[in-house]
């Protein structure tokens, strides 16, 4: 609803305006070099030159250099306009968006105006005619600053003849164009803002014009309704204009300033937009019309594209960082893996994974940076810190618990497991030194359960001790013995097998496997 309202008091102010007298043309008749504010593009004056917030096109150099950035492909902009006896106005602008280094831009504007009639000092007329012509010519930039922000400058040159007399100036304009939530977009725009004499003895001075415009794009662009207020020479212009399009195809504008009514429309047909406009003033009408060709392909879908394949390899190098670094502190090389999942973290530090490994990785480093050799201690270090890294802080004290109890003067040892003991709460109670390996406590443990005829608490202790040695054999034939009295005799025999697989040669043990296996059928 705010959308329509907005629309509709567009149209009201501009309904309203259309009934006002006309200012005459001699209001602009005292500024110099009047022809710069008679706009370029068919499109714009057809929307009643409203168009400093809206310059999105080639035309964007003239109207307002900030607008630049909006252009998505190399464009062509030329526009011949009609005005009064032996009088044209015409237009030409080229504007090249580039990947990265902004949107470059060049135009031009002629008037030419043939057989004016010539006078003497006395100001009669003689038989010599005489040609007033104009000519701006000049290169334009811009830039976005962020995804709302676009500033632009444009740099012209300005040739002035009449008759027999010129004058050569230097301009520099200055634009801005600002993006809002719900399409609405605004635009300001300096002409002048520096100018420089380059010859000539002329007493014209050219005067700073400032606009500043108000733009609100609907239904994806299908509807455009703009507002612009100027000021120049002590003097405030307002310009009003709406654009509506028909299956994009077809655009319908109507327009108006304090100087005519506008009216006209585009066509667009494949990479080409043609537009008309007619303008009503104290002089009659002109006509103008423009053409527009687009050229290559869309800057920013290319943007996008390489954007994607840059995030595609930032994400498989993310990948690569992460995998490479779970394989270094895996075989215990901390310290490079610390290095690796910190790099995969400035990748996408918002991946949690990531930013608790290199949390936890860190504190280990800080007490064991590595530890890569081949015994029994240096085992249960590794899988101990995998455990911890991973999560599962029972198993990662338990592990390095017991490669304490099989070396316990390292004090490298020793720090570290009080430290994870503190981080993580888990304390494993162990006998005093001298007392046996943690393995040797819980194997007694068991043996302890197993008198009292606690098999449950048996089996436990055994796999306890299992994830501690893998290869135990007491362990497995006490949990078999424990899962036969429990009446599981299929799981008895397969852990007894196992036993037999890392000793072949216990000839009692197979040969009661072999009587039970009996029993059961097997």
């Amino acid at each position: 609803m705010g959308c329509i309202r907005y629309i509709l008091l567009i149209l009201i102010c501009l309904c309203i305006s259309l009934n006002h007298n006309y200012v005459s043309a001699a209001d602009t008749g005292g500024m110099a070099n009047t022809f710069l504010t008679w706009g370029a593009g068919a499109r714009a004056l057809g929307m009643g030159k409203a168009y400093v917030a809206v310059a999105n096109d080639a035309t964007a150099g003239f109207w307002n250099p900030g607008g630049l950035a909006q252009v998505d492909r190399a464009e062509l902009n030329v526009l011949h306009a009609f005005l009064w006896e032996g009088t044209v106005y015409d237009y030409a602008g080229y504007v090249v968006p580039t990947l990265k280094n902004g949107t470059f831009g060049v135009n031009a504007i002629t008037l030419l105006s043939i057989g004016g009639e010539g006078r003497d000092a006395l100001n009669r007329v003689n038989n010599q005619t005489f040609i007033d012509s104009r000519l701006l010519a000049g290169g334009c930039y811009a830039r976005e600053i962020g995804d709302w922000l676009s500033l632009g400058g444009a740099v012209n040159v300005l040739n002035s003849s009449l008759g027999q007399h010129s004058k050569l100036d230097m301009t520099i304009d200055a634009g801005a164009l600002m993006k809002f939530f719900g399409g609405l977009t605004l635009g300001v725009n300096i002409k002048n803002m520096l100018v420089a004499r380059l010859s000539g003895n002329s007493q014209d001075v050219l005067s700073p014009v400032i606009r500043a415009g108000v733009a609100g794009h609907f239904w994806d662009n299908r509807m455009i309704a703009a507002c612009d207020v100027e000021y120049r020479e002590n003097t405030v212009v307002y310009y009003l204009g709406v654009e509506a399009a028909v299956f994009n195809l077809f655009k319908l504008r109507i327009g108006q300033s304090q100087q005519e009514v506008s009216a006209g429309f585009g066509i667009n047909v494949f990479n080409m937009m043609l537009d008309y406009a007619l303008g009503l003033h104290s002089l009659g009408g002109s006509h103008r019309m423009s053409l527009t060709m687009k050229f290559g392909g869309s800057v920013k879908a290319e943007l996008n594209k390489q954007n994607e394949k840059a995030r595609l390899e930032l994400d498989e190098l993310f990948k690569k960082l992460y995998e490479s670094g779970i394989q270094a502190y895996q075989e215990g090389k901390f310290d490079e893996a610390h290095s690796m999942l910190a790099q995969a973290r400035s990748i996408n530090p918002q991946d949690e994974d990531v930013k608790i490994l290199t949390s936890r990785l860190q504190l280990v480093v800080a007490l064991l940076p590595t530890s890569v050799g081949t015994g029994k201690v240096s085992e249960l270090l590794r899988a101990g810190v995998t455990k911890y890294l991973e999560g599962d802080a029972e198993q990662a004290i338990t592990k390095i618990t017991y490669a304490y109890t099989l070396d316990p003067d390292n004090k490298t040892i020793e720090r570290l497991l009080n430290r994870l003991q503190r981080e993580t709460g888990v304390k494993i109670d162990t006998a005093p030194p001298g007392m046996g390996t943690l393995v040797d406590q819980k194997l007694l443990q068991a043996y302890i359960q197993f008198s009292k005829r606690d098999f449950a608490g048996t089996i436990l202790l055994c796999q306890e001790v299992l994830s501690l040695e893998s290869r135990n054999i007491l362990a497995y034939k006490r949990m078999g013995t424990s899962y036969l009295l429990l009446g599981e005799r299929d799981k008895a025999v397969k852990l007894w097998e196992k036993a037999l697989e890392i000793n072949p040669n216990d000839t009692a043990l197979r040969e009661y496997t072999d009587s039970v296996k009996k029993q059961i059928g097997q």
